[in-house]
């Protein structure tokens, strides 16, 4: 993981967090989520993720971790992809937030639109 990016874009995420008035605990939990998605994936840059690696990351853990582990790196990563999608124009897929399979999934910008509704 190239550290200076990673490290940038980690704190970008952070003041996304702190800005949305979530818990101390809230912002360290989705830190070390993502932090762990990054280096999963060898992140170098914003265009190493995609929703292929969201994917591929949750389908590991779905099989290897408890499922509360599980659900939370589920909601680590989905409002990591909000962070993307406001901030970077991302558009990436996920899976719902009450469905867990990854067969069935939907682009980021309907959660964030549904949110609203």
């Amino acid at each position: 993981m190239n550290q200076n990016s990673a490290q940038e874009l980690l704190r970008h995420f952070q003041a996304f967090l702190e800005e949305a008035k979530l818990s101390q605990i809230s912002i360290k939990n989705y830190l070390s989520d993502v932090r762990l998605f990054l280096a999963s994936i060898g992140f170098k840059m914003i265009r190493d993720i995609d929703a292929k690696a969201f994917q591929t990351y949750l389908q590991q853990a779905k099989e290897t971790k408890p499922g509360a582990t599980y659900r939370r790196y589920s909601a680590s990563l989905r409002r990591f992809t909000t962070f993307l999608s406001i901030e970077y124009r991302l558009e990436l897929a996920l899976p719902k937030a009450n469905d867990w399979n990854l067969a069935r999934s939907q682009p980021i910008i309907s959660l964030i639109n549904s949110a609203f509704t």
